[in-house]
């Protein structure tokens, strides 16, 4: 897939891009037993019509796939860049500022986030936290899952989280602001 942003693509070439990587996947999958059950939307945009909504979700339904929602996103890739320069530069003064803000960063959405959903239901809701794979989670992971962890949370499959009834609604983005 070519990551591409669907707010800026025409559904036929989307679908046909995320098909192609749907058809390795699976292929990988496929070979351990295994299929491709979820999508997310690069970007987290899921179409800017409720007509590219519907297409897209008419696509997931065929192919046996279903959205996997993201409550917490924060950005964390934006520290990638400044965390390897100071790795690279031996910095430890700027790997400790760099690690400082992305905790700082993910603590807040998740505080926000956690809130938020409270707000809305009446109750803690889970949440599906986004985490891109890079050198900065590689090494700020550890640290922090026992925060999570110390807040409460625990992990748990995308199945169990989509079983609770806030998940039941799947609604479009383009509309809920």
């Amino acid at each position: 897939s070519r990551h591409l942003d669907y707010t800026r693509t025409d559904t036929g070439e989307f679908i046909e891009d995320i098909e192609a990587a749907r058809e390795k996947l699976d292929k990988f999958l496929e070979a351990r037993g295994r299929h491709l059950r979820f999508f997310r939307f690069p970007m987290l945009h899921e179409g800017e019509t409720l007509s590219k909504f519907r297409q897209a979700r008419s696509y997931l339904e065929r192919t046996g796939q279903r959205n996997l929602p993201v409550t917490i996103d924060n950005q964390d890739y934006s520290f990638e860049r400044p965390w390897v320069d100071a790795v690279r530069g031996g910095d430890e003064a700027e790997k400790n500022r760099v690690a400082g803000a992305y905790h700082e960063s993910l603590h807040l959405a998740v505080r926000h986030h956690r809130g938020t959903a409270s707000r809305l239901f009446g109750r803690d809701v889970p949440q599906i936290l986004l985490l891109h794979a890079g050198s900065v989670g590689a090494a700020q992971w550890d640290s922090l899952f026992r925060w999570l962890k110390s807040e409460g949370y625990r992990f748990a499959s995308a199945d169990e989280v989509l079983a609770d009834p806030a998940y039941r609604v799947d609604a479009p983005s383009v509309l809920l602001g």
